[in-house]
């Protein structure tokens, strides 16, 4: 298995760089399989729907496409897929971040509740309380 930075998957799911983008989908397409996967870490995931959603201003929706291609692509291995699921479940109906909903799952998975935030957005979730 090997390792995945923000970086590769940002320039091969945007194509934005014309140099550096389809680099990064050759790596994808020839390093990635079943046998051995990319290996999508947690910080990772969160980074990159935070870089696609503020940096790129993708909506809400292209994000869910571009998670729910990540999730079925079998090159790619998502850590703690239980939990990523959970949170592709909850943030279609929240306006919490990607990454919010996220950390709620795995803070559940582990039976960590409540989780305390400043954040409004993320507070509206059940399981995350507003401090005050």
């Amino acid at each position: 298995m090997i390792g995945l930075d923000t970086n590769i998957l940002a320039r091969h799911y945007t194509q934005d760089d014309p140099v550096q983008s389809p680099l990064c989908t050759r790596f994808l397409l020839e390093r990635c399989s079943e046998t051995n996967p990319g290996w999508i870490s947690v910080p990772v995931i969160c980074e990159l729907s935070w870089v696609l959603r503020k940096a790129y201003k993708y909506p809400k929706s292209d994000l869910l496409k571009i998670l729910h291609i990540m999730r079925q692509t079998r090159g790619l291995q998502i850590e703690d897929e239980a939990a990523f699921d959970k949170a592709l479940e909850t943030y279609p109906s929240t306006s919490a971040d990607f990454s919010d909903c996220l950390i709620l799952a795995r803070h559940q998975a582990h039976g960590v509740t409540p989780t305390y935030t400043l954040d409004t957005a993320a507070s509206k979730l059940e399981g995350f309380v507003i401090i005050s």
